[in-house]
């Protein structure tokens, strides 16, 4: 089952609600990392598309 972002259309996959939290925490220093990257990561890339920090607020 999924639910989309009624803003960016961001599709969740609701099967992975219970790994969710497992999940993040693995990837937690990658997301860091990625977040403390260049400005460009808060740029959006073209209109209509969200930029990295954007799609990294859905996590």
């Amino acid at each position: 089952m999924t639910d989309d972002c009624r803003e960016c259309g961001f599709t969740y996959d609701l099967d992975l609600v219970p790994s969710i939290a497992s999940l993040a925490r693995n990837q937690a220093a990658q997301f860091a990392d990625f977040l403390h990257g260049p400005p460009a990561s808060a740029s959006r890339p073209a209109p209509g598309i969200c930029s990295p920090l954007e799609y990294a607020c859905h996590v």
